[in-house]
C-alpha cells in the first residue's frame, strides 16, 4: 500500500499537548495526519483545500462535546459533502466512554473509534470503508 491518506483529526482543546492519546504513529501508517482543536477551525481548514488534498477521513473527538460535533457535522453536511462524498467521517471517545453510540450520529458518520488511533484500529475499522470505495 502506497497512498497516503490524508486525515483531520479534529480534537478537543484540552489535548493539544497531548495528541498522542488521539493518534499513535508507527511504521508504515499509510495517513498524513492534520490536527484542528476546534470545529470552527475545523471548518476554516477544510476551505482552504482543493480537492487534490481534501482529507480522505475526518476523525471527530467526542470530548469537543456532543452538540458541537453535531455542528460541525451539519455544517460539513452542508458546505462539503456533496463535492467529497468519499470523504469518510468517524467519532473517536476514550475506550471507557461508550455511552454514545453511532447510531446518535447522522447518517454520514461511518463509525464510532476508540482512542488512541493507531495502525491496528485503521486497519481494522477504516480500511476497509476505504477499500470499498476503492473498486
Amino acid at each position: 500500500m502506497n497512498t497516503l491518506f490524508n486525515v483531520l483529526f479534529l480534537c478537543s482543546p484540552n489535548t493539544k499537548l497531548n495528541l498522542q492519546d488521539h493518534y499513535t504513529s508507527s511504521g508504515n501508517f499509510p495517513i498524513n495526519p492534520h490536527f484542528e482543536f476546534t470545529p470552527q477551525a475545523g471548518l476554516e481548514y477544510l476551505n482552504r483545500l482543493t480537492s487534490l488534498n481534501f482529507p480522505s477521513i475526518i476523525i471527530i473527538d467526542e470530548a469537543i462535546g456532543f452538540d458541537k460535533n453535531l455542528d460541525f457535522i451539519n455544517q460539513y453536511r452542508s458546505n462539503f459533502y456533496l463535492s467529497h462524498v468519499d470523504t469518510l467521517l468517524f467519532v473517536s471517545h476514550k475506550e471507557d466512554n461508550k455511552e454514545r453510540h453511532k447510531s446518535v450520529y447522522p447518517i454520514i458518520v461511518s463509525d464510532c473509534l476508540t482512542q488512541p488511533f493507531n495502525k491496528h484500529l485503521f486497519m481494522e475499522k477504516v480500511f476497509p470503508f476505504l477499500t470499498v470505495q476503492m473498486v
